[in-house]
């Protein structure tokens, strides 16, 4: 069987400069609501926490259940390319009788 070609791209820099444009923002937004005219409360800071952990787990989420739709689009597609295989005439003849 010949080997399968593939295409893909590396996009780990496109992943490391999205992560560090979140870094940014996250400690520019915890600089912001740093307790410098002593308004904000340790509460909020744990609010504006629990907050991001709910986006990222939102976005987990969704990344996860992306990859579980393209695995069972794959399965589905193995599937229907072993089928016409089974069928063939030339496996009619591997049999021993």
């Amino acid at each position: 069987m010949p080997p399968i070609k593939t295409s893909y791209r590396d996009r780990t820099q496109e992943f490391l400069s999205v992560a560090e444009r979140l870094k940014k923002s996250l400690s520019s937004a915890s600089n912001a609501a740093s307790p410098s005219s002593g308004s904000s409360t340790k509460s909020d800071a744990t609010r504006s926490a629990v907050a991001i952990q709910s986006e990222f787990n939102k976005r987990a989420s969704m990344i996860g259940y992306g990859i579980h739709q393209s695995s069972q689009k794959l399965a589905k597609l193995a599937k229907r390319e072993l089928l016409p295989s089974l069928f063939s005439i030339n496996n009619l003849y591997d049999f021993d009788y």
